[in-house]
């Protein structure tokens, strides 16, 4: 009989190594695929080829998909941070256009819920010097509860619950809060969710 048929058949190893590195990327996200590339491309200049061209593909399929994948979270979190960016900013334009002593106890307000945890009882709780009157020296109206409130300036007729008053309602949650607004005159904002801790929109306590 031949030789031939006493000799073992060599196989492609690296193309084996491509192909299994290669799949192990489809079910890690990506992470193997680039891995598997080199292996896999060494392995189309042995015999047999079959695994090694198996495995280039699967490998070139688990990389679009990583930096699709990649691309995609990348724009969601730019997204996400823009977001929390344009609530704080709206809500420091709401109070640029209303009471700046609204702003103030707001403000007084974020800080004793940073060092305590929870909003005060009441305004008497918050720190000497805060303005607990609103622009027409109406005593500010405010209901608090551990993680929300609502402050209302009853405006310059001095009477509550009519169309000149203006209501800020805040509710914080975990990682996040909201704010909504009652405003004169019709104005009305529902609910601006703002991601991370509450924040002072001016320079804390006191200072607007």
């Amino acid at each position: 009989m031949s030789d031939e048929f006493d000799q073992p058949k060599s196989g492609n190893t690296m193309g084996l190594v491509g192909f299994i590195l290669a799949i192990l990327g489809v079910f890690t996200g990506g992470c193997f695929s680039l891995v598997a590339l080199p292996f896999s491309i060494v392995g189309l200049g042995r015999e047999p080829k079959g695994l090694a061209i198996a495995g280039l593909v699967i490998s070139l399929i688990g990389l679009a998909g990583w930096i699709i994948g990649s691309v995609v979270f990348g724009i969601g979190l730019v997204i996400a941070i823009l977001a929390i960016i344009a609530g704080a900013i709206a809500v420091a334009v709401i109070f640029s256009q209303l009471d700046p002593n609204l702003a103030d106890a707001y403000d007084a307000l974020a800080v004793h819920y940073q060092d305590n945890g929870a909003f005060p009882a009441s305004l008497a709780e918050l720190p000497a010097g805060t303005t607990t009157t609103d622009r027409y020296s109406q005593p500010l109206v405010y209901s608090g509860s551990l993680n929300s409130y609502t402050l209302q300036s009853i405006g310059e007729d001095g009477v509550a619950d009519n169309d000149d008053d203006t209501i800020v309602t805040v509710t914080v949650e975990t990682g996040s809060y909201t704010v909504s607004l009652d405003g004169p005159g019709g104005l009305e904002i529902s609910e601006i969710t703002i991601g991370g801790q509450i924040e002072p929109i001016g320079d804390g306590a006191g200072q607007p």
